[in-house]
């Protein structure tokens, strides 16, 4: 398995997109968004940051955040999003869409990873603000 290097800026601005597991339209479902949602919410209780741009559109989501000064940590971030998600969905869908675990315990809501891009500068914000907001 490849390894895959992060760029850990403490308090830094990032860049995400975290796709569904096949591409599967999890977020064509109106319910689905509200408990992507609540995952944000949940998550940003838990571990704050800022979220300064999101889109979810069918089989992905782009977003911008900005973690507190000091603390570099994304990854647990997301991990704990897409846990809470995936839970409340596995229960909200318990028929249709992939919701179950595959061999190796994770479930198949998600792709197990995710995408990132270290923010560097007001344009390059500004840049992909723009796209996110008319990526739609």
């Amino acid at each position: 398995m490849p390894e895959y290097r992060r760029a850990f800026v403490p308090g830094g601005t990032f860049f995400f997109t975290a796709v569904t597991y096949g591409r599967s339209p999890v977020f064509a479902e109106e319910r689905a968004v509200d408990l992507l949602r609540d995952a944000f919410r949940e998550a940003r209780r838990v571990s704050p940051f800022t979220v300064d741009a999101v889109v979810v559109l069918p089989d992905h989501v782009h977003t911008l955040w900005t973690l507190p000064p000091g603390d570099p940590d994304f990854s647990s971030r997301w991990r704990y999003l897409k846990r809470v998600f995936s839970q409340s969905y596995a229960k909200t869908f318990s028929q249709g869409a992939p919701n179950e675990r595959r061999a190796d315990g994770r479930w198949t809501i998600w792709q197990p990873r995710f995408w990132e891009r270290l923010v560097r500068d007001v344009a390059e914000f500004q840049a992909l603000a723009d796209y996110i907001h008319y990526n739609p």
